[in-house]
């Protein structure tokens, strides 16, 4: 017994020496490390410089290293873009890759020919940003012409926009000419601040300006740059808007905001949907602007930030023909206000035409037969009970939207199929119900590519969406698919914003079975038997699965407690500006 209590004795003196050491430890804890490493990526095709034409790989790499040092391939990505021309197309877009190669496709027969500018950027799940070399591509589909017309590309390295600098900042700016440039001259505010001579004999090449900051004030400054080639074109770089900070912002601000307008060019024809980009900035912070449109209101912005890129769409074909001017007024965080200059376009959409079914054409399907390659099919309110079979390229949309508009196929058919339409832009089926067809609710093939946007296709006798046979690179967004044994059976697309509810068999089908690059992202799915065939379509990370769309009764539309509210893709604006709702009233084309 007292042998046994000796030892107890010495097994606490034992825990009370090691428990007194280890809290007399006086060594500074290690930190946990924090990643502040942005992912590297880089361009393995096509080659810099490289001329394409038809369906393009479009293929980089993206490393991390994370907290560390040493570079992990894809683990730690979150998501990749590729942008072309400084903007990213439906479809550019990698969530959450597991590999070191990424690959986009890019059809580049929907753009024009020339020269394009492709950077990829990648985001680790530390919010870092890694963004690729600008790599310069010369699109060529068509017929070179016999004489030399185009204008020198201008594109600016560095500083981003919106940067802000002090001292001295370093300039950079690339050019690109077939015939090669002379000079460049670069004007700070419209003055004329220095000509570079530029390489004799090459193509591309880039420039360095060394700008002392000191010697100009506080505040936002535009930068553009000009280059002439051997047969007197002029190139003329978007505007670079910077802030220079080299003393303590005063307390009280009274300089308004700086507007920069970008595309189109004044004078030019517009037709169809168009894109009316401008930039602002402000010193101090922007607090709204609006877009004028022949002096009323055509859209309005609230922001809370010192730098804003634009993007106003514009539907022409809403409008008469004629010319019309464009103005931009914007107001800061104290008031400030400032007028943009006055852009002034023509609207040609007599060719092409709208027609109007019931005015012009009492089917839909004799309207199609009409209308030539562009025009703009546009339905009146009611119910259509007919098939449609649309061979070319065509903008077919309801005028009041899916509630009002409906296509009734019970004995036709598919409810509307679609050959051989290329034209990524002039084309779309907008704003139907389309319901009850014998076979497929839509039905696409031989490479026909268009958008598909805020409609309902329901209780096919077959599949409510077929994508189907050749590359095909349709953008499918924002549309109700419900009622069917298979919902969508696709291939090459964007599957963005749509919900796929109440499905009897599989909802989302495979069609190449062993190289498919859809990667569905932001969609509800709710109520199947299989979410996926196999070999599976790899879904995004944004995808709201099995929970309930929570229609309002009688209806598609989202109740006030839908996930589907506020939840699609943030590239995505609902007409409010506020993200975009999921589903057929969601996204910048809702009714």
């Amino acid at each position: 017994m007292a042998l046994k209590k000796t030892f107890v004795q010495i097994s606490l003196f034992f825990v009370f020496f090691v428990f007194l050491f280890s809290c007399s430890d006086t060594s500074t804890p290690t930190a946990p490390s924090v990643d502040h490493i942005a992912p590297a990526v880089e361009w393995v095709h096509p080659q810099a410089g490289g001329e394409l034409s038809g369906v393009v790989e479009l293929r980089f790499t993206v490393t991390d290293a994370g907290s560390g040092d040493i570079p992990v391939a894809g683990s730690n990505i979150d998501s990749a873009r590729v942008y072309l021309d400084g903007y990213s197309p439906d479809g550019w877009w990698i969530s959450n890759p597991t590999s070191e190669n990424q690959i986009i496709y890019w059809n580049t027969t929907a753009s024009d020919d020339g020269v394009h500018i492709l950077e990829a950027r990648a985001w680790d799940k530390a919010g870092n940003l890694g963004t690729s070399p600008s790599l310069r591509v010369i699109v060529h589909n068509g017929v070179p012409p016999s004489e030399d017309r185009t204008p020198p590309d201008l594109w600016w390295l560095s500083p981003e926009g919106g940067a802000t600098l002090k001292d001295t900042a370093q300039l950079q700016l690339a050019w690109f000419d077939e015939s090669g440039v002379d000079s460049v001259a670069l004007y700070l505010n419209g003055g004329q601040r220095a000509v570079i001579p530029a390489p004799a004999g090459i193509q591309t090449s880039q420039v360095e300006y060394f700008w002392d900051t000191i010697n100009d004030s506080d505040g936002v400054h535009l930068w553009e740059a000009r280059a002439w080639d051997a047969y007197g074109n002029t190139g003329v770089s978007a505007g670079l808007l910077v802030r220079v900070q080299n003393h303590e912002t005063p307390s009280e601000d009274h300089t308004p905001p700086v507007i920069t307008w970008l595309s189109p060019e004044p004078g030019d024809t517009l037709q169809g949907t168009v894109d009316l980009h401008f930039q602002l900035m402000d010193d101090v912070c922007l607090d709204s602007a609006k877009v004028y449109l022949n002096g009323r209101i055509l859209q309005n912005f609230i922001y809370s930030e010192k730098f804003y890129y634009e993007n106003v769409i514009w539907i022409t074909s809403a409008y008469d023909d004629g010319n019309y001017i464009v103005q931009v007024k914007a107001w800061d965080g104290s008031l400030n206000v400032s007028l943009s200059e006055v852009v002034w376009f023509r609207v040609w959409n007599n060719r092409p035409r709208v027609i109007w079914v019931l005015d012009d054409y009492p089917t839909i399907q004799r309207a199609i037969n009409a209308a030539r390659e562009g025009d703009t099919v546009r339905v009146r309110a009611g119910t259509y009970r007919e098939s449609v079979h649309i061979m070319k390229r065509v903008w077919l949309e309801s005028e009041e939207g899916s509630e009002h508009t409906i296509i009734d196929a019970a004995g036709f058919g598919f409810g509307i199929s679609v050959v051989n339409i290329q034209d990524t832009i002039g084309s779309a089926i907008r704003g139907f119900n389309i319901k009850n067809s014998d076979e497929d609710g839509i039905f696409l093939t031989d490479g026909a590519s268009l958008r598909i946007m805020n409609n309902i296709i329901e209780n096919p006798g077959r599949r409510t969406l077929l994508i189907y046979e050749g590359l095909i690179y349709a953008s499918v967004i924002n549309n109700v698919f419900t009622d069917s044994g298979l919902e969508l059976y696709i291939s090459f697309a964007n599957i963005s914003n749509n919900i796929i509810y109440n499905v009897r068999n599989t909802a989302l089908w495979n069609v190449f079975l062993y190289e498919n690059p859809v990667v569905p992202d932001y969609n509800i799915v709710f109520g199947y038997r299989s979410l996926t065939n196999n070999p599976p379509i790899h879904l995004g990370e944004n995808n709201i699965i099995d929970q309930d769309p929570l229609f309002l009764d009688n209806s598609y539309r989202l109740s006030r407690l839908s996930p589907g509210v506020n939840s699609g893709n943030p590239d995505l604006l609902d007409p409010d500006r506020s993200r975009s709702d999921i589903g057929a009233y969601g996204g910048p084309y809702a009714y």
